[in-house]
């Protein structure tokens, strides 16, 4: 695999590591890891608009006979993502609804009372909670329609990255990468020249070496052991 290739896969391992994690502001949830020590675990992003610690979560079992039954009391919040509610005795029964997945909002007489009321949307199952708060039902659930429509105007669904500084890094990166290929350009190219040079050079001597031989010049400079011209007789047979 090369540079190229190692290089896409680690960003694709970033990516979907990033979508993974943030999975809670897009994706219904039930009975997850959402509470630690009894407090709802928040995003970066995320602003808590209400919390009601007196709110019981309603759950009709018998649709058929239309049957309520109480489930547990727990604490009910509000922030600019979701609707989060956890049960205050059960650390792994609760639930976290983002606005984008809340297909009505309503409210509904009982035997309990006055209920709020949310309906999903066919992407997380078509589901219904109720809830029972101690407040005025009509009160809860005017605002919650209102911090719904902030979302829709506004809506967050993940974490925020800075693309800038991404960039920045990316151009980094490349005119390293450039310099850097342009440094083993040049090396090879006088690595090359070096050894052009050397051939030459040894070629040359060779050739001076070799033709030291036959020589004819009738130099007083010339060398003392230099030998006399001497016909072979064995030329030409």
């Amino acid at each position: 695999m090369n540079n190229a290739s190692n290089d896409t896969f680690s960003k694709f391992k970033e990516i979907f590591k990033s979508y993974d994690n943030t999975r809670l502001y897009r994706e219904l949830k039930l009975k997850g890891f959402i509470i630690q020590n009894k407090e709802l675990i928040t995003f970066s992003e995320e602003e808590p608009y209400v919390k009601s610690n007196n709110c019981i979560n309603v759950v009709n079992d018998q649709p058929i006979t239309g049957k309520i039954y109480l489930i547990n009391k727990g604490v009910f919040v509000a922030t600019n993502i979701r609707i989060a509610w956890y049960s205050t005795s059960l650390d792994n029964y609760n639930l976290s609804l983002p606005w984008i997945h809340i297909r009505n909002m309503k409210t509904k007489e009982s035997k309990h009372g006055l209920l709020v009321v949310m309906e999903t949307d066919k992407y997380s199952g078509q589901q219904t909670f109720a809830f029972k708060f101690q407040e005025n039902a009509e009160d809860i659930l005017k605002p919650l329609k209102m911090w719904q429509q902030k979302f829709y105007e506004n809506p967050i669904y993940s974490e925020k990255i800075d693309l800038t500084q991404s960039i920045v890094s990316e151009n980094i990166e490349e005119k390293i990468i450039e310099n850097n290929e342009n440094i083993d350009t040049f090396n090879k190219l006088l690595s090359k020249k070096q050894d052009d040079d050397e051939f030459i050079e040894q070629n040359y001597f060779n050739e001076q070496s070799s033709m030291n031989y036959y020589k004819t010049t009738n130099s007083p400079k010339r060398k003392k052991n230099m030998q006399d011209i001497v016909f072979n007789t064995d030329l030409g047979k």
